[in-house]
């Protein structure tokens, strides 16, 4: 089985050592706007003097493991969530520690995808992050305190077998190293009053050693064992939690999407139509089992009220 080796969290700030002031702008969700656009108008920095940043202060998170969130700056507090969703609140000049939250995650929920999530969304007086165990937490911003913390989906991979597997399935008989569950990684993002998050880890359920030693783990997808769900991207009430829209990524219907054999562009997907086609009667279920992932944050046009998103697994 291979092995991902871990490392211990170190947070660090550097600055430019310079004689100029510059007014402080926050970076209060994950894209910086709603578009995801990621850019800032600060121009103190710049190709001309980065080579002259130094190090500021630096915090120790205690935390070995995979690190992928980005901070968020908000009123001089930086904010940033740790591997396995626990969550801290540094002044962002000194990197001193204002407050910690310590996640209690659920010991009987299998996670997905590594103990690493993306990120937080603000809004008020109200933070908010997507678990690895599948739950969605409000946490009050000047405290750490939780607000409200609800599941998103129940434990629907309790039980995993290889034995499950169709017979035309090329992994069954192979050795299966546990399995796994469903997470959010992404960061969630506010738009009028509704906070927004989708699931991960959908598609997958086992994973499947390889012939050679320390090889990269195989993934068995869920339709052939009927295990995994659809993923889905939901939108609930920022004071109560409350469900109040959910996108299914798979359709019941049509599941299987549109059989072309061209992008777009004129690109070849060098596909076998007619070979696809006879094999959907095989999986009259996917839809139920199927994967569709949502791992990144929306982005949205608030003038049309559109919001985009991709998806995958598989």
């Amino acid at each position: 089985m291979s092995h991902i080796k871990s490392f211990a969290l170190l947070l660090s700030l550097l600055v430019l050592i310079t004689g100029c002031e510059q007014k402080n702008v926050d970076w209060s969700s994950y894209g910086n706007n709603l578009e995801n656009q990621r850019y800032s108008k600060l121009n103190q920095i710049n190709q001309h003097n980065v080579n002259n940043l130094k190090l500021a202060w630096q915090y120790q998170t205690g935390i070995k493991a995979s690190f992928q969130s980005t901070p968020l700056v908000h009123e001089g507090i930086m904010y940033v969530s740790l591997p396995f969703n626990h969550v801290i609140a540094l002044n962002a000049k000194t990197g001193k520690e204002i407050w910690r939250y310590e996640h209690d995650r659920n010991p009987e929920w299998k996670m997905c995808c590594g103990p690493s999530n993306r990120g937080l969304a603000i809004s008020g007086e109200q933070l908010f992050m997507g678990t690895v165990d599948a739950r969605l937490i409000s946490l009050n911003i000047k405290t750490g305190e939780k607000i409200w913390d609800i599941n998103v989906v129940d434990n629907l991979v309790a039980t995993e077998s290889a034995t499950s597997l169709n017979d035309v399935d090329p992994n069954k008989g192979k050795l299966v190293s546990g399995g796994t569950g469903v997470g959010i990684s992404m960061a969630p993002v506010v738009y009028q009053n509704k906070v927004i998050v989708g699931i991960t880890g959908v598609g997958y359920g086992l994973h499947v050693e390889g012939a050679e030693k320390d090889a990269p783990l195989g993934a068995v997808v869920g339709v052939t064992g009927n295990f995994g769900r659809p993923g889905f991207l939901a939108a609930y009430d920022i004071y109560s939690g409350k469900q109040i829209w959910q996108f299914d990524t798979i359709r019941n219907e049509g599941w299987e999407g549109e059989m072309n054999n061209y992008t777009q562009d004129g690109e070849s997907l060098n596909r076998d139509i007619l070979v696809e086609k006879e094999s959907i009667s095989k999986y009259p279920d996917a839809a139920k089992f199927g994967g569709g992932s949502a791992w990144t944050t929306p982005a949205i046009d608030a003038d049309t009220h559109t919001l985009f998103f991709g998806t995958g697994n598989p």
